[in-house]
């Protein structure tokens, strides 16, 4: 009887010491346009990382200009909302900058996100 044979992922993650959901997390990170890994590094970076990689570039695009004007870095919740949007096609510009800007937003999104429904 053969053996199965193991995924490219799993020897991988066999090999470094990972788990192989873990290392499908840093492929998934390559979808990221150049700047953003550097933007969002760090010991908490990877989950805001991981969750930019769902953006579209034009939205990563957005972002990155947002990120350069506001001199911040998201964090995870805010990325999370960023994903959101995306996902309902209403990233733009003016959320992202409402996210980046607003530390206290999640009424003031709540109330947008159901405005442009």
């Amino acid at each position: 009887m053969r053996r199965p044979q193991k995924r490219s992922d799993q020897i991988l993650a066999d090999q470094v010491g990972e788990s192989r959901n873990q290392i499908q997390r840093y492929i998934r990170l390559t979808e990221l346009l150049t700047p953003l890994p550097d933007l969002v590094e760090g010991k908490n970076g990877m989950n805001p990382a991981y969750e930019l990689s769902f953006l579209k570039p034009i939205e990563q695009k957005i972002l990155v200009e947002v990120l350069n004007y506001e001199q911040a870095t998201p964090a995870l919740a805010q990325v999370q909302w960023m994903k959101k949007f995306s996902q309902e096609e209403k990233l733009t510009e003016d959320v992202v900058l409402a996210i980046m800007s607003e530390e206290k937003s999640k009424d003031l999104l709540k109330l947008y996100f159901h405005q442009i429904r």
